[in-house]
């Protein structure tokens, strides 16, 4: 086996990386950084994402998958975790192997 050794550096100033070698790195388009959606209001405060996700469940009872519910309303799945435990801690929902549903108040 041949090894070909690098030659010594030398006291020339360093030269850029040829054109081909660099990533033509273009700036962010801003139109491509707003939302999907122009209804959307953007970030909530966690009281407004806890009405939102109350809103979202059926006032029949039937339960819905937090994946769902937190496909529906675009946010971290912590953060949709988090409100909906509040919720249950208010007597509003309960957890289901089915997902999450609205108590019935009789």
């Amino acid at each position: 086996m041949s090894t070909t050794s690098m030659p010594a550096s030398t006291s020339s100033p360093e030269k850029p990386f040829p054109v081909g070698h660099i990533r033509d790195v273009q700036p962010q388009d801003p139109a491509k950084l707003t939302r999907l959606s122009r209804s959307d209001p953007g970030p909530q405060t966690s009281d407004e994402l806890a009405e939102t996700l109350l809103a979202c469940l059926p006032k029949t009872g039937v339960a819905r998958p937090t994946v769902d519910l937190r496909e529906q309303v675009g946010r971290r799945k912590a953060h949709v975790i988090k409100a909906l435990r509040r919720l249950q801690d208010l007597g509003l929902i309960e957890r289901t192997k089915a997902g999450w549903r609205r108590v019935r108040k009789f």
